[in-house]
């Protein structure tokens, strides 16, 4: 059996090369854990059709003989498909069972296997840390899993509603509005209930998302665009730039990055909109999302240095508002949005 396996996008996790690879014994098991342990992976993403129906059926053994392999060499593994492999109870025990011990993940794409292990695995001990590309790639992978669940929590949230007044305040008629990071479209949703005349362009890097958004707002144009590639839409001009919650997924480069090309995009006077959690940054890091089926990387910014950012692109602060939003695991986060507009 050829168990040749290769790097991920960078990452010390492994993905086996051959298609014909079929683990259907305890050996076929131990020899991919050898192989992952001694060329130095700390994981393995394996598609289903690499398993026989009966790795399922834990009363064999089999799966449990493997998954012990793994826990004691501290790998992790992902198994990519939509599990028609095993069938009925027995499937379903399996996940039940290896979801409690933490060592398996069950993802339907490879994206979201890479998004559910990488903060994960583990290196002679030491917690693996991607590069912050893959730090962005992650997020954008898990925003696009999670899509469903974020419009069924944020929807209708009605928390930044004084903030969304008070840009719909600031703007001209027919303002020509960019979103960046709309999700499924709530703020879009929330800014054209208030000024309907806008003309309102949501972009999002997540495929999901803009689905959503584009379902959300029929009248909105909607664009698949990462927040720091804005120069692909010169040499359009906005009246606003309306950054709800990206800055939790961007880098401080990134940040200062986008706050230049959003001055570059706006006309006189016009203003930027930009909401972010203020709190040191040494706390960012890798968080689970709140139903536990996806990882992001989340940059916390002190609004001094977002402030500053701000000033240092070119914008007067024109208002700001600071929201507690509360936590079942921890104190309240305290979430912060700036309006400025373009000198």
């Amino acid at each position: 059996m050829d168990l040749s396996l290769r790097p991920v996008d960078g990452t010390n996790l492994a993905e086996v090369v051959a298609d014909t690879v079929v683990i259907n014994s305890a050996t076929d098991g131990a020899d991919l854990v050898g192989n992952l342990y001694f060329q130095g992976f700390d994981g393995v993403i394996l598609l289903e059709r690499h398993l026989v129906p009966a790795f399922f059926e834990l009363k064999t053994g089999l799966a449990g003989e493997v998954l012990q392999k793994f826990s004691t060499y501290r790998l992790r593994l992902a198994i990519v498909g939509d599990f028609s492999a095993g069938s009925g109870r027995s499937l379903q025990e399996f996940i039940r069972e290896s979801n409690e011990r933490g060592q398996v993940s069950f993802v339907d794409s490879r994206a979201a296997a890479l998004a559910r292990l990488a903060p994960l695995i583990f290196g002679n001990g030491q917690a693996a840390t991607p590069t912050p590309m893959d730090h962005h790639a992650l997020s954008i992978a898990a925003f696009d899993q999670l899509a469903q669940a974020y419009q069924d929590k944020f929807m209708d949230l009605d928390l930044y509603d004084d903030s969304y007044d008070r840009l719909g305040q600031l703007l001209p008629p027919a303002a020509r509005v960019l979103e960046l990071g709309c999700g499924p479209g709530n703020i879009t949703r929330a800014l054209l209930r208030r000024r309907p005349d806008l003309r309102l362009l949501a972009t999002d890097p997540a495929p999901n998302m803009l689905r959503l958004a584009r379902q959300n707002n029929p009248t909105a144009e909607c664009r698949v665009l990462d927040a720091r590639a804005l120069d692909q839409l010169a040499p359009r001009q906005f009246e606003a730039v309306v950054a709800g919650f990206c800055l939790p997924y961007l880098a401080p480069a990134d940040t200062a990055q986008l706050l230049r090309a959003a001055h570059r995009l706006l006309t006189p006077g016009g203003v930027v909109y930009l909401s972010f959690i203020d709190d040191d940054a040494a706390r960012s890091g890798f968080e689970a999302s709140s139903n536990g089926q996806a990882t992001a990387y989340v940059y916390y910014h002190p609004a001094p240095e977002v402030r500053a950012d701000l000033a240092a692109a070119g914008f007067a602060l024109v208002e700001e508002f600071r929201k507690l939003y509360p936590r079942a695991d921890r104190p309240a986060d305290t979430h912060c949005i700036l309006l400025g507009r373009r000198a």
